[in-house]
């Protein structure tokens, strides 16, 4: 698993706050999977990310990931419908985030400590996002499956707006749930993951 900056075993490291950076980085460090088949899977901000990437090894003439999942993101041709919010005050931004998103840790809401840690990525993050301009290509030749919750704030309608940027197959998965609906309907998420890679990687699978 590629780990950005700023998280995790990176977590002394300053966070990415343009999407074609955090995209450039991975591609250096992606290892070559030229004898084995691959997937991408990015859910929200990751889903604009993993598409980048698969762009860029498109453009380097490197393999290609044999099937893209994004989750819980509109399409990247479509503008980002929120204020910008990364530059509220730290008790401000919270709140937001609590609103909009309906998953913000308690520990990170109530522990001032736990806060001055993680809110940097986060407005990182949120920096990321409403900083990306989308630059028209051409479609992957991968499949896509895009996966959404019937109470996030991505519709339905938005999920199929993914289906331009594959000449491949094209499902979509609308699922119980907010953002995080990939926590809360884990096993469903995992049943229609499991089959649309199957049906992507036939000959892998049955090996």
């Amino acid at each position: 698993m590629l780990q950005y900056p700023g998280r995790e075993d990176r977590l002394r490291e300053t966070p990415l706050r343009r999407i074609s950076q955090l995209a450039e980085l991975l591609l250096r460090d992606f290892p070559a999977c030229e004898d084995r088949p691959f997937a991408f899977w990015g859910h929200s901000m990751g889903a604009l990310v993993a598409f980048e990437l698969a762009r860029l090894l498109v453009r380097a003439g490197r393999r290609a990931p044999g099937h893209l999942l994004v989750s819980g993101r509109q399409p990247p041709q479509l503008s980002e419908p929120f204020e910008p919010i990364h530059q509220l005050p730290d008790t401000e931004l919270v709140k937001e985030l609590q609103r909009r998103y309906r998953g913000m840790p308690d520990a990170i809401a109530r522990d001032p400590e736990i806060r001055a840690v993680f809110l940097p990525t986060i407005r990182a993050d949120l920096e990321l996002i409403h900083t990306y301009v989308h630059e028209a290509g051409p479609p992957l030749e991968c499949g896509i499956s895009a996966l959404g919750g019937t109470e996030d704030w991505v519709s339905r309608e938005q999920l199929e707006g993914w289906r331009v940027h594959t000449t491949g197959t094209f499902r979509l998965h609308y699922l119980p749930g907010n953002h995080f609906f990939i926590t809360g309907q884990n096993e469903e998420v995992l049943r229609h993951v499991t089959d649309d890679l199957r049906a992507a990687f036939p000959s892998a699978w049955n090996d």
